[in-house]
């Protein structure tokens, strides 16, 4: 599916940080689990942040839109910042 529309996100300027090898470290002690019956992901070991956006350049996929439900859209973004 091709992405008909694009958006702007226009988050505070100051608190835009590029991607960095710590964030990879925090990133990859985190862990996710998916409850397919509740429809919801379960988080484990997630520290307390300060609320930032982060700047990464990639490559989104699997862009699912659900045009015709109230269902969330959702994408893969690949980058070679990123760990995972």
């Amino acid at each position: 599916m091709a992405l008909r529309d694009s958006f702007e996100v226009d988050p505070p300027a100051a608190s835009i940080v590029d991607w960095n090898s710590s964030m990879n470290e925090l990133d990859e002690s985190r862990q996710v689990r998916y409850w397919k019956g509740t429809d919801r992901l379960i988080y484990s070991n997630v520290e307390t942040e300060a609320n930032i956006h982060v700047r990464v350049v990639g490559s989104a996929s699997e862009i699912k839109l659900h045009e015709q439900s109230s269902r969330q859209a959702w994408f893969i973004l690949t980058s070679p910042q990123t760990s995972r």
